[in-house]
């Protein structure tokens, strides 16, 4: 059978550019005719050498941007930086053409030539002299003259308009042509080797800085300058302190005249199966002001907006997850709203937002936002689970029905007062949200050889709600000497939950004397918690080289939680019995002081960089059980140091070396006297005498990025400690019944490493890409079997190599492949030691060929060696679409695309811990095809051009 990725291989190697490709091949002024016949081809292209220096003082000028474009439509031929000794090489020049030769760099006179006609294979242009411009201090900017890349200080500047894009692209394929520049499958951008975590737009938050709404929505065509930069903290920006350079943030400029319109994007599609998917994106620029309205529908596991997204506007973190697999489209969960699936299952869902900034005057700046989720979940899953015992193992199966509702409301605004002084930031934030939802559960417990032990029958119902309100006011005074300033801030947090929930449940014994029993019980829930902090720092320079900080925050954390339980009374058909076992009314009341002291030295412009401090924790712990008239202090002090140092080669590579320390506390579900028996196999307790945990961290990070050669280098290694972490004891009894409790253990650490290379190359006609990445770990962990404490060592790597390689705009394609293999071992004799290996190969491809045609594939095989049996080993997951671009200036796509081609993906997980191994499985979305239609909106106002200036003619 003819399948898709075959046809598009045989596309990819039997089809070439047609003659409406983006790159231009010049075609020469004058031809002169040879005046006899070459027996030998000639050679249709040359080479530019030379040096530059300051004319005063003959330094050579570093990174200097020396280049060749096309003065007829602007296209860069070849560029180049200069050297540590401000020598350059322009390579691959096409002969017999009329070519613009500039030199750019910042606070000197631009150097610019035309090259006419040149048949030579080499030119050699000596020693090239640049003087100061008149204006010396000053930015040199020349209309119509702009380079293609200019360095300023830390910040890396690209000129769109060197870079040609198809119509109708948008951000995403403009940094795609950026020498540096990654952009990978999922939307992740790299800039110089590390993380682009924040894209702005004008200097200013596009909603909330996320980089992957700037990508897929802001079109390329309105794009001027995109400024590549190291990320700062407030408090960074606010004192002039240099950044520690993990992180980058791109700064994107629009053309003049282009800043005020609406863009936007819009698409609807329905598929086989009832499925369908609906999105729209509108944003309106009137130069500071400007609002974004977005709203999307779907019951394909999709959002149509991305994580950071939802998180800028809800003011949430994502739920993470640790060593897992999972299959099909990325999900997650913010702000109690289930997205995509990370909980797998099947998902409905319904979202909608506004986001608006503004300025008022030169000081005032507003933003506000108000964000609608709706989703619903139906969720099948099916778990293996092998436990762990002292002398034994048991296996604990159990399949899970499961649906949900969940509704929010997100309000949060922030409004700033800046000037060259002051820094004064209040944001208020405000979340109400509604769950709702039934698990229907069916579990059994059997020995090794197969012998049942127990079986379970559960329904849980609950319809609970939550109220967050925050405030927060912050507030930097920078004063007149540089890195001398005082912050201080203000915040309040309150939130309240309350649940009505029923729970029931029928458990039956086959071992053992224990009666079966069983539960109908209603639960009433009303959680408080109450949390009011303040801090204050005062940062004062010595020298040049050192300056101090000293601190100080107080913190008052109040929390009430209310749990009542009724069992039901048959006689008189209510829930009127209080069960006095599962119920519990419980306060807790935590007042922490921690004075800081911190001491900075910085040296060679912030190439060199050390801090040092220390938190003196003093915490005032005060519990007390209303139900069961039990109360528990604790005073607890702890010292917290930190330590980093950094430093910036020359080559700009840099070392980051770290030592830090921070407290988890308990939470009050660990602290908690009383029993939750919403699993009815698996009873949980908590344990009022629980201390908090010390979690102490060494780590070190090395990057290089060499921009000439297209090397990237990326390596990092740590090791951490925790003293009083706290671990489950767990006790079965012979009906295999857990109850768990918690407690504190010493000894747990981990070992880590983890490095990537990558090596690019980005020609006129061609573009690859090889990458690499490992890592590895190692962790020693405690903790309780049946009451019987035990160790595990657990060790693991991974590997993760890939291609990419494109040609011009007609394909790109990336064959990929990650492995990730983990060891355990146990210090009990009776167990086996387990391991798992989890392997993924891939292969994806896009092509532009016919003419407003575009076809992708994204084909992935994984292979999961060790799970339990009943569950699949491997699976082949095969999406692909075939658009169509509409209209004159192809602002409309008409899709056709196909999920699960092969109809085999699964959603499998597997969980490794210190207590079992589990796998489960969950439905999920199956083959179907979708037709959708795409439609870019973009109205901006006109701009207006102006005549470059002529440069001198310079003929060969």
């Amino acid at each position: 059978m003819k399948s898709l990725p075959c046809f598009l291989s045989s596309l990819l190697l039997l089809f070439t550019l047609d003659a409406n490709a983006q790159v231009r091949v010049v075609q020469p002024v004058e031809v002169a005719p040879s005046p006899e016949p070459a027996p030998k081809p000639e050679k249709n292209s040359y080479r530019i050498d030379g040096k530059i220096l300051d004319s005063a003082n003959h330094q050579p000028l570093v990174s200097a941007t020396v280049y060749v474009k096309n003065p007829k439509d602007s296209t860069i031929v070849s560029f180049v930086l200069t050297d540590n000794k401000g020598a350059f090489a322009l390579k691959d020049i096409p002969q017999n053409e009329d070519l613009l030769f500039s030199i750019f760099y910042t606070g000197y006179a631009p150097y610019r030539k035309i090259l006419k006609g040149v048949k030579k294979d080499k030119l050699d242009f000596g020693t090239i002299y640049l003087s100061m411009a008149s204006h010396a201090l000053g930015e040199v900017t020349i209309e119509g003259a702009a380079p293609p890349i200019a360095i300023k200080g830390d910040t890396i500047q690209f000129n769109a308009s060197s870079f040609k894009t198809r119509p109708n692209s948008v951000l995403a394929d403009l940094l795609k042509k950026l020498p540096g520049v990654d952009v990978d499958q999922n939307g992740n951008v790299t800039a110089m080797g590390k993380k682009v975590d924040k894209i702005e737009v004008n200097g200013k938050k596009f909603f909330g800085s996320d980089p992957k709404i700037a990508l897929q929505n802001l079109p390329s065509a309105i794009v001027d300058k995109v400024q590549i930069t190291d990320s700062k903290t407030t408090e960074e920006e606010m004192t002039g302190q240099p950044s520690n350079g993990q992180t980058k943030t791109i700064n994107i400029t629009l053309k003049k005249g282009l800043d005020h319109g609406f863009f936007g994007r819009a698409y609807a599609g329905y598929g086989t199966g009832k499925h369908y998917d609906a999105s729209a994106l509108l944003n309106y620029f009137d130069g500071n002001h400007q609002i974004s309205l977005l709203g999307a529908t779907n019951n394909i596991n999709q959002v149509g907006f991305t994580v950071n997204e939802i998180q800028s506007m809800m003011n949430a973190n994502g739920n993470t997850r640790t060593y897992e697999y999972q299959s099909g489209n990325g999900g997650f969960n913010v702000g109690g709203l289930s997205f995509g699936p990370s909980q797998a299952g099947l998902n409905t869902t319904t979202t909608a937002g506004i986001n608006y900034n503004d300025s008022y005057g030169k000081h005032v700046s507003v933003n506000g936002s108000y964000f609608y989720g709706n989703t619903r979940l139906d969720n099948n899953t099916k778990t293996a689970q092998q436990n762990i015992l002292p002398d034994s193992l048991f296996n604990y199966n159990s399949d899970n029905a499961t649906h949900n509702d969940n509704l929010s409301h997100q309000v949060n605004a922030e409004i700033v007062f800046k000037d060259s002084l002051w820094d004064i930031r209040y944001q208020p934030n405000m979340n109400i949200s509604n769950q709702t939802g039934t698990s229907l559960n069916e579990a059994a417990s059997t020995g090794v050889k197969g012998n049942l032990i127990n079986e379970s029958n559960s329904l849980y119902t609950k319809n609970d709600e939550s109220q967050n309100l925050s405030n927060g006011l912050f507030a930097y005074r920078k004063f007149k000497k540089k890195n001398q300033y005082f912050f201080f801030d203000l915040r309040v947090q309150n939130q309240i939950t309350r649940g009505n929930d029923y729970n029931s449940y029928r458990n039956l014994f086959y071992t053992g004397n224990t009666p079966s029993d069983s539960v109908n019980q209603y639960i009433n829930n009303r959680a408080e918690t109450n949390n009011y902090w303040g801090d204050m720092v005062y940062g004062q320079p010595l020298s040049k080289v050192v300056s101090i900080d000293a601190g100080y925050r107080f913190q008052w954390q109040y929390g009430l939680n209310d749990k009542k339980t009724y069992d039901f009374n048959n006689a008189i058909g209510k829930f009127s019995s209080f069960d006095s076992t599962y119920s519990n009314k419980f306060r807790s009341n935590i007042i922490t002081q921690t004075p800081t002291l911190g001491i900075g030295l910085m040296a060679d412009s912030g190439r060199w960089r050390l801090n040092a401090g220390a938190q003196f924790n003093f915490i005032s712990l005060h519990h007390y059980s209303f139900t069961h008239d039990l109360g528990f202090n604790q005073n607890q002090f702890f010292i917290s140091p930190t330590f980093n140092f950094s430093h910036q080669f020359k080559n700009k590579a840099n070392l980051w070396m770290g030592y830090y320390s921070f407290i988890r506390q308990p939470d009050i579900s660990q602290l908690l006297p009383v029993a939750d028996n919403s699993n009815p196999l698996y009873i949980t307790k908590g344990n009022p005498d629980l201390k908090p945990s010390v979690y102490n961290g060494i780590q070190m990070n090395y990057n290089k990025f060499d921009f000439k050669s297209g090397n990237s280098i990326f390596l990092g290694l740590g090791y951490n400690f925790t003293q009083n972490d706290i671990v489950n004891v767990t006790t079965y009894n012979q009906q295999l019944q857990q109850t768990s409790t918690y407690t504190n253990v010493n000894g747990d650490n981990g070992f880590f490493l983890y490095g990537s290379f990558s090596k690019t190359k980005k020609e006129t006609n061609y573009h690859w890409q090889i990458k690499l990445g490992v890592n590895g770990n190692l962790n020693n962990n405690h903790a309780f079997i049946n009451g019987d404490p035990y160790a595990s060592e657990s060790y693991g790597f991974g590997l993760r190599p890939s291609v990419t390689y494109g040609y011009k705009d007609l394909f790109e394609f990336t064959p990929s492949y990650t492995l990730n293999h983990q060891f355990n071992q146990y210090d009990i004799k009776a167990l086996n030691n387990s391991q798992s290996m989890v392997q993924q190969a891939g292969f994806s491809g896009t092509l532009y060929w016919p003419k407003h045609f575009t076809w992708t594939s994204d084909w992935t095989y994984t292979h999961n060696s060790n799970v339990a049996p009943g569950f699949r080993k491997g699976f082949i997951l095969w999406n692909g679409s075939v658009g169509l671009d509409l209209f004159k200036k192809r602002q409309a796509t008409l899709q056709l695309s196909v999920y699960d081609l092969l109809d085999q993906n699964v959603n499998i997980q597997r969980s490794i811990t210190a207590t079992y191994t589990q796998d489960t499985q969950t439905i999920i979305l199956h083959r179907y095809f979708m037709l959708k239609f795409i439609y870019n909106l973009r109205k901006f106002g006109e701009n207006k051009k102006k005549k470059p200036q002529q440069p001198e003619m310079f003929f060969f």
